[in-house]
């Protein structure tokens, strides 16, 4: 097992650890989820930095981000209801944009497809960030919140696309220009 690899299963570790940080130490919480968002990007880094790209590892790092990126859906909502369900169009729309992403991959690819696009990693830093500003502050900023979720929508729009228009898309692609024009 290379540290890519170690980092991936330590996030996904972590993030369950802190559905019990969340209730009883919000400064751990804090903490445990600044460093699942740190090993989020330090796994792929590392793994093109020390040449130890694998398949599976590619696989568990998209498993590690779902569960750590829901899982932080999930904390906001719990953290903020009253504001998420007065501005509940923007994540309702995003949540059905991902579940029409997801379902096309099963339906055309028969399997998970993450392509790990720009907008990806783009989308889950402005949520990280919306997330910690957030908690940190006890406040939603409602620009940021739509903003956010906007790029979120957009993102899920550009990996469907590709999904839809080829056959077997790269899992490092970069954005839908350098899929369908290259």
């Amino acid at each position: 097992m290379n540290y890519p690899t170690v980092l991936s299963w330590l996030r996904m570790i972590v993030t369950l650890i802190c559905y019990v940080l969340l209730f009883y130490d919000k400064n751990l919480f804090v903490i445990g989820v600044f460093f699942c968002a740190i090993t989020d990007f330090l796994d792929g880094f590392l793994a093109r930095k020390l040449k130890q790209e694998t398949v599976f590892g590619a696989k568990l790092d998209s498993v590690a981000d779902l569960i750590f990126n829901s899982s932080m859906l999930l904390w906001f909502y719990w953290l903020f209801q009253d504001f998420v369900l007065l501005n509940a169009f923007m994540p309702i729309l995003a949540i059905v944009a991902f579940l029409i992403d997801f379902i096309t991959q099963f339906i055309k690819h028969k399997k998970i497809v993450s392509l790990h696009l720009w907008s990806a990693k783009l989308c889950a830093g402005l949520f990280f960030l919306l997330f910690m500003l957030s908690v940190l502050m006890n406040k939603v900023n409602p620009y940021l919140f739509t903003f956010v979720f906007a790029i979120i929508i957009l993102h899920c729009t550009e990996e469907f696309i590709i999904l839809l228009m080829k056959k077997n898309p790269k899992i490092n692609s970069k954005t839908i220009f350098h899929v369908l024009w290259k």
